[in-house]
């Protein structure tokens, strides 16, 4: 009997480690503009995602990631990675310029992207 419930507490416990590692969920898309035209012709996006790690799900810490591309749901392009716990994604304002997309805070910092990073489908 002890071993039976033995089993059911590991399993339990793969069941949870399975379940809530790691989960990610958009926050918020940006869109390029109709009058910036990148080399690739393509429509590129912006995409805020909030990551957590099994770890992150216990502590309540949230890494923030912004992927630049041509992907809408942010699966796929150019990592920017944040380690900015609470960070709200609407306290960002995306500048779109012909050669960079340029990532401004209201603190006063500026993240800058070159368009040779994320065009042609990185």
């Amino acid at each position: 009997m002890a071993l039976g419930a033995l089993v059911g507490v590991v399993l339990a416990a793969a069941i949870f480690v399975a379940a809530s590692w790691p989960r990610s969920t958009v926050e918020r898309r940006f869109r390029q503009p109709a009058s910036v035209v990148y080399s690739d012709h393509a429509l590129h996006w912006v995409v805020v995602r909030h990551r957590r790690s099994l770890a992150g799900s216990l502590t309540g810490h949230v890494r923030t990631e912004f992927w630049i591309g041509s992907d809408p749901g942010g699966r796929y392009g150019h990592p920017v990675e944040l380690d900015a716990t609470g960070m709200d994604p609407d306290r960002v304002e995306v500048v779109w310029k012909s050669d960079a997309v340029v990532l401004l805070f209201r603190t006063g910092h500026e993240v800058r992207v070159p368009a040779q990073s994320f065009i042609g489908g990185r």
